[in-house]
């Protein structure tokens, strides 16, 4: 069985579009392809190229997820509407990293397996609820405390509750700080530039 595969390479951009899909426009930048235009690649020694590709499986991984991920949430949902909510909106960014890295990695040649992805996602899901919960929890108790300490000086809840504000986006802002360097370095550990 032979693992050479025809496909169209974007003139506008240079991406790979399969000749099986029958498209008419390329799968990245939507120019119009010219049918002329075909190259072979061995899909074994090249993954890159079935990946670049838009063909078949392109978009399987964010299927997937967006299945799972739906069924769970609408789970969630009609048990505890807010928690389902909740859920899908914090799942959002995970996806959205997740396909960031596999397409940066794709762009280098490197394909990427879907137990890699899957454990990728569910790593990023879980950092970036830590993340979201340990900046809630110290703005929530920044702005009670300075709050209450602002109260018990002035007396009046006019002046209390900006000083409380100012003080839970400082908090926010400090911790934004000391987790985008964990941010940054994790990504640069995903897309190999470390």
């Amino acid at each position: 069985m032979s693992t050479e595969r025809a496909f169209i390479q974007c003139t506008a951009c240079g991406k790979l579009n399969s000749v099986e899909s029958h498209r008419d426009t390329c799968w990245l930048c939507h120019e119009i392809l010219d049918t002329t235009n075909i190259v072979s690649r061995n899909v074994e020694t090249d993954p890159a190229s079935a990946a670049e590709s838009g063909g078949k499986g392109q978009f399987a991984f964010a299927t997937l997820l967006m299945a799972v991920m739906g069924v769970i949430c609408v789970g969630a949902f009609l048990r505890q509407p807010g928690v389902g909510i909740a859920l899908a909106l914090l799942s959002i960014i995970p996806m959205i990293r997740t396909m960031m890295v596999v397409s940066r990695r794709s762009q280098e040649g490197e394909a990427t397996s879907m137990a890699s992805k899957v454990i990728m996602f569910f790593s990023s899901m879980a950092v970036t609820w830590i993340i979201l919960t340990v900046v809630g929890v110290a703005a929530f108790g920044a702005f009670c405390l300075t709050c209450l300490g602002a109260y018990s000086v002035t007396d009046s809840e006019e002046l209390a509750i900006p000083i409380a504000g100012g003080a839970a986006l400082i908090v926010v802002g400090g911790l934004g700080i000391v987790f985008w360097k964990w941010i940054d370095s994790r990504w640069r550990r995903d897309t190999r530039q470390e």
